[in-house]
């Protein structure tokens, strides 16, 4: 298993696929494609990519299929994942569901730079969605 990190990788702390074995046998290639899937940020255009690639092979994937990847840090931090070929299909298909989720934004001021972000208030950051009436309060009693 190579484990060369990138100048980016070790600068970033990003992850970089080490190997891979499905049913038991090293293999080359699927230990991106599963990290892309499980590990890294799976609302990203490039998991998205990789999803439906999956999708477009999926006829050939055995459900039962047993993928084992490691993927690790330059900081010796090593991950390892075991999933079934179903997991594999049932995961492209949620990320290319969560991709039809996505709503393009318009920047309206483009900030100050070097100014920091404001955090949201506390409390109930889901009452706003509820379009329901309101429910009414109980009156008091005497």
């Amino acid at each position: 298993m190579e484990n060369k990190f990138s100048a980016s990788e070790s600068k970033y702390g990003l992850w970089k696929a080490l190997g891979a074995k499905v049913n038991g046998a090293q293999t080359d290639g699927v230990d991106e494609t599963v990290m892309q899937m499980f590990i890294l940020n799976q609302d990203s255009d490039k998991a998205r990519e990789t999803a439906a690639l999956v999708l477009g092979i999926a006829a050939q994937i055995s459900p039962t299929a047993k993928f084992v990847i490691e993927a690790g840090k330059s900081n010796g931090l090593v991950a390892r994942l075991t999933v079934t070929g179903d997991q594999v299909i049932s995961k492209a298909n949620a990320i290319v569901q969560l991709g039809k989720t996505n709503v393009a934004y318009e920047i309206v001021h483009a900030g100050v730079a070097g100014s920091k972000s404001a955090k949201a208030p506390k409390g109930n950051k889901l009452a706003g969605l509820i379009t329901a009436s309101p429910v009414t309060a109980a009156p008091a009693k005497k």
